[in-house]
């Protein structure tokens, strides 16, 4: 039986990894890292940030409908049908008395169904804009 010696080239291997360390090289001076600067609370910090006194959700559940929720010094919970002016006018109701109330930190969370189309978000938007709270788009649910 015959054994022969087997000589390994890596010439080939010390080439590619030399003109890749020079790709490293040349890449690593256009990457910039940046840092955030942030800051922990304090004592003054904590006090400032205070708790809205009302907190408004509106979910639209389906093309015709949807829920208006109400949660702090008022609790109120009711269904609103889309296509009813009267329901349009107790939501609107209802915003006024708290806009009179002129309640701290207030806004209105505006989520949908993910079902739910474009143009029916827009319209509810739209509706909502009227008054001075901000409003705040969340996430569509499943």
């Amino acid at each position: 039986m015959k054994t022969s010696e087997v000589e390994l080239n890596i010439t080939p291997i010390i080439d590619c990894f030399t003109v890749l360390i020079t790709f490293l090289l040349a890449s690593a001076s256009f990457i910039q890292i940046g840092f955030l600067e942030a800051e922990t609370p304090t004592q003054s910090n904590a006090t400032s940030a205070e708790e809205p006194e009302a907190e408004i959700l509106l979910t639209i559940t389906s093309p015709k409908d949807a829920e208006f929720s109400l949660k702090g010094k008022i609790n109120s919970k009711f269904q609103i049908h889309l296509d009813l002016k009267s329901d349009w006018a107790k939501l609107d109701e209802t915003l006024h008395t708290l806009e009179a109330q002129h309640l701290k930190g207030t806004t209105i969370l505006l989520t949908a169904e993910n079902h739910i189309s474009y143009k029916t978000v827009t319209e509810v938007i739209e509706h909502l804009n009227q008054f001075p709270f901000p409003l705040v788009i969340g996430e569509f649910a499943p």
